[in-house]
């Protein structure tokens, strides 16, 4: 069921009269609200459906088949996560070079003629800082395999992992780009596990496109409406922590009116309230939606941009 049908059913009987008769429901319905009434982006990785042979091909055709039934018109968002980043950043073997060429092949087999909106390799960029120059360069060409796979999908555009501000320099996220053919598709996007400020990758945005050739962005805003949660040691914690902070909130809606000519749009590229593990006591595992991890971020919904800009509830 789409959204707007919901919502009209939440308007009118039986729902509206559960929902009126119960003030903490009808909270609760409010609040979720601020996250089902947006668009949802739809991740395809190398652990969907154990990610074999068929499996991501079988997923992502199922997927579009069923949105196109119930949301005819509707654009949908899809991101990849193909690259397999357990271990202490490992480097690829020529398995698994295999297996992900393969996946890439799938995903874009599935997605056919469909017109989409594709985010390509969260985390690509922010995992490759720990890589020798051997890994660093086959991430690159795992990159650019997928760069040119997803780039002859007639009616996708499609934007590459570009990391975080927090967490690299714009000239090394700009060698990673363009080793991997960034000027074949539309850009790049940005801050996609991050939490950091919008107006912040935003800069970050502007020199990396300097250094591509023009390229345009998105800036993911997911859960960034009051900046990130800084490690007290990000030596050896890293910059932010990821691990569901409980002073994260929905950041600014999404919209393709920035305001800033070279981002695109600002983007929820991962579903808020999906959990990042078992962080605190009742968290769910992680990628599983938690309802109180949705609650948490919609009670703290803001749009202010970063740091001088006003906060902007909603």
């Amino acid at each position: 069921v789409s959204w707007p049908a919901f919502a009209a059913a939440l308007a009118s009987p039986p729902l509206s009269t559960r929902v009126q008769s119960d003030p903490a429901l009808a909270t609760q319905v409010a609040l979720l609200s601020k996250i089902a009434s947006e668009p949802e982006t739809s991740r395809f990785s190398v652990y969907t459906a154990g990610g074999g042979p068929g499996a991501i091909y079988s997923q992502i055709n199922k997927f579009l088949c069923r949105m196109h039934t119930v949301a005819p018109d509707a654009i949908p968002l899809l991101s990849t996560y193909f690259i397999d980043h357990t271990g202490n950043c490992p480097t690829e073997t020529p398995s698994q070079q295999a297996a992900f060429e393969r996946r890439v092949d799938e995903f874009a087999h599935g997605v056919a003629n469909y017109p989409t909106v594709i985010f390509a390799e969260e985390d690509a960029v922010d995992t490759s800082g720990c890589l020798t120059r051997r890994g660093l360069a086959a991430r690159k060409k795992l990159l650019s395999y997928e760069v040119g796979a997803l780039a002859k999908i007639p009616h996708a555009v499609v934007y590459l992992d570009g990391g975080t501000e927090d967490a690299n320099s714009a000239r090394f996220a700009a060698s990673i780009l363009n080793a991997a053919g960034v000027k074949r598709i539309r850009g790049f996007f940005l801050n996609a596990t991050h939490r950091n400020w919008t107006s912040k990758e935003i800069a970050f945005g502007n020199r990396i496109s300097k250094l591509t050739h023009g390229s345009h962005f998105i800036v993911n805003t997911a859960n960034n409406g009051h900046g990130p949660a800084l490690n007290p040691h990000p030596s050896r914690q890293g910059v932010e922590n990821l691990c569901n902070p409980p002073s994260s909130g929905l950041g600014p809606q999404p919209t393709t009116n920035t305001g800033f000519p070279l981002a695109d749009a600002f983007e929820w590229t991962a579903v808020p309230g999906k959990s990042s593990g078992f962080c605190h006591p009742g968290d769910p595992s992680g990628g599983v939606f938690g309802l109180n991890l949705a609650l948490a971020l919609a009670t703290r919904a803001n749009g202010q941009l970063g740091p001088g800009y006003p906060s902007r509830p909603y």
